[in-house]
């Protein structure tokens, strides 16, 4: 898709996509996972090399880069492996590509001793662990879950364009298979699918056994309760 075919805010969201990720070629020795970062001390980390860590063509990046693809079209896996290389949570990556927050704590390029090299990465993986440790007290239960929404609205579009099915098609299975969930609950997930409002973290927490066992018996690769509440932060 081109620049032009993208709707306003698609633009927006595609320029700051190519902006993080030139900014994650540049600075990635302070932000790769340590098992990667030794190998790129030093290195300019080439379109290529990216497309390796993220798992794509470097056909794809370059699109990426050049702003030709909205973030919300990515498979909902990719931009895992791009929060996870900015060290972004989902919900800071979100707020990133919608121009709700900046990605200024990108790391800057390490021109270091290679001991002061480890030593920084060991505080890195220190950080990383303390990170993991701590509980987010800030999260209410009532707080939209942006992406959610678009987790859902990908595995299914991906499910119909793998069946040759309409997507209507696809999500009309989707609803029908959810087992006694509440009609509010039900009419409000409808709404997600369409775009129109987003799941909160409580009715995440309360409905993520229906929306496994749904998503399930629609899509190839079976979806489990935890893995569901496994993606929301903790709080």
């Amino acid at each position: 898709m081109s620049a032009n075919a993208l709707d306003t805010k698609g633009q927006q969201r595609a320029l700051r996509l190519s902006s993080l990720l030139q900014e994650i070629r540049a600075n990635l020795v302070g932000r790769a996972l340590p098992a990667r970062a030794e190998v790129l001390v030093h290195e300019s980390l080439s379109k290529r090399k990216l497309s390796r860590l993220l798992g794509v063509s470097a056909t794809l990046i370059n699109k990426y880069e050049g702003s030709e693809i909205d973030p919300w079209d990515i498979r909902w896996s990719l931009m895992r492996r791009i929060s996870r290389l900015a060290n972004l949570s989902l919900e800071q990556l979100d707020a990133v590509l919608s121009g709700e927050a900046t990605a200024d704590g990108l790391g800057q390029p390490i021109e270091q001793d290679p001991h002061d090299v480890l030593l920084a990465l060991r505080q890195l993986i220190e950080q990383l662990e303390v990170h993991i440790q701590a509980r987010d007290t800030s999260a209410e239960a009532n707080t939209p879950v942006p992406w959610f929404g678009r987790y859902l609205r990908t595995l299914l579009a991906d499910q119909a364009q793998e069946s040759g099915q309409k997507l209507e098609t696809v999500i009309q299975a989707f609803i029908q298979a959810l087992p006694s969930v509440a009609l509010e609950d039900a009419q409000a997930l409808q709404a997600v699918l369409e775009s129109k409002s987003e799941f909160t973290r409580q009715q995440i927490q309360e409905n993520c056994a229906a929306i496994a066992t749904a998503l399930s018996a629609v899509i190839e690769v079976p979806v489990t309760p935890s893995q569901l509440l496994a993606m929301l932060p903790d709080q």
